[in-house]
C-alpha cells in the first residue's frame, strides 16, 4: 500500500516491438511526464510481447507513442499499480523485513511439492 501511495500508477500491454525500441520508447514517455516519472518493461510476455508499468501519466503517454509507433496492441490492463518497477521499492523494502524477521522459524518442506 505504501508504494501505491506513490501516486497513480497503471500497466499497459504492447505487442510488436523488439525490447530494445519498447524501451526507448518507455524513457521517451517518462520523459515527456517530466519529474519523478517512471515507465518501464515490466515482464516479457512472449516474443514481442510485453507488459510496461509506471506512473500513470507516463504509461498514457506510452500508449499513444506505441500507437502511433506500429505497435500491434497497446492496451491499458486493469491494474493500478505499477508492479515490478522502482515504484514497488517500498514494498519490496518491507517484506525483506517481513521474511527476515520469519526466517529462523522457517523449516523445509514436510511434503513433496510439484511445480506447474
Amino acid at each position: 500500500q505504501d508504494a501505491a501511495a506513490i501516486g497513480k500508477q497503471a500497466m499497459l500491454s504492447v505487442v510488436g516491438f523488439e525490447k530494445e525500441k519498447l524501451a526507448a520508447l518507455c524513457e521517451d514517455a517518462a520523459k515527456k511526464e517530466g519529474g519523478k516519472a517512471v515507465c518501464q518493461i515490466a515482464n516479457e510476455l512472449f516474443p514481442k510481447g510485453y507488459s510496461c508499468a509506471g506512473t500513470e501519466k507516463a504509461i498514457g503517454h506510452l500508449k499513444v507513442l506505441a500507437e502511433s509507433d506500429g505497435a500491434l496492441q497497446a492496451k491499458i490492463l486493469k491494474i493500478n499499480d505499477g508492479f515490478h518497477t522502482s515504484l514497488m521499492e517500498p514494498a519490496k523494502a518491507q517484506l525483506g523485513k517481513a521474511l527476515d524477521e520469519v526466517l529462523p522459524r522457517m523449516q523445509s518442506p514436510k511434503h513433496t511439492i510439484y511445480m506447474n
